[in-house]
């Protein structure tokens, strides 16, 4: 795997890992990095499968906000890592991306969000995301996990919670509309301390090509 950076305008930074199947890429906007899960399709044009929500609804962000990044390599794998502050909460993020010997892509996030005064009421943890596959597209779903079919390129989708120290990680799905999805990834109330950490892992396992 190779990390690229890619400047596309005067106002925005594109920085990726990419892997033989996808790339894990964080663009810069407004006042904070994005990132995304793109494939690269049979006509060799990017597709955009995944997209973080960044915006904030009201008082309950959507995502953590992140305004530093640094990649690196780790042992045989690519690490990205972010920290961010939006109000009292200070954010920190951790993704790691290893291609496995099946070829599937695996993207393990660690995320924590530090409240800093104490005073003021604990909203949950949250990490929400866009993705380009409808409901009818699920094959297979229970807690903690839900994976999509894709057509093209073929193969799968996974998303699955990651046990971490502190608490449990919560996974809901919704349709919005038919032809998307809405998954969001929930700290769970049990974690004590102005500490709160969601763990989830992202895996694509492409269709082998016949020989």
């Amino acid at each position: 795997m190779a990390v690229t950076i890619e400047e596309t305008s005067e106002t925005e930074l594109t920085q990726s890992i990419v892997t033989p199947s996808v790339r894990l890429t964080f663009t810069w906007v407004d006042d904070r990095w994005v990132h995304a899960l793109v494939l690269s399709t049979s006509a060799g044009i990017p597709s955009s499968l995944v997209q973080s929500m960044d915006r904030d609804e009201g008082e309950s962000p959507l995502s953590p906000a992140y305004q530093q990044l640094h990649l690196q390599r780790e042992g045989d794998a690519q690490l990205a890592m972010l920290v961010g502050q939006s109000g009292h909460h200070h954010y920190s993020a951790a993704f790691t991306v290893r291609e496995q010997p099946n070829g599937s892509i695996s993207i393990d996030a660690d995320v924590a969000d530090r409240l800093m005064k104490s005073t003021e009421a604990a909203q949950p943890l949250a990490c929400t995301y866009q993705v380009a596959l409808g409901p009818g597209q699920i094959e297979a779903g229970s807690p903690g996990l839900v994976r999509w079919q894709v057509q093209s390129p073929a193969g799968s989708l996974e998303l699955a919670t990651v046990e971490q120290p502190g608490g449990k990680t919560l996974l809901s799905v919704c349709g919005a509309p038919s032809d998307r999805s809405l998954a969001q990834l929930l700290a769970s109330s049990e974690a004590s301390g102005p500490t709160q950490r969601c763990g989830y892992r992202w895996t694509w396992e492409p269709v082998p090509l016949p020989a």
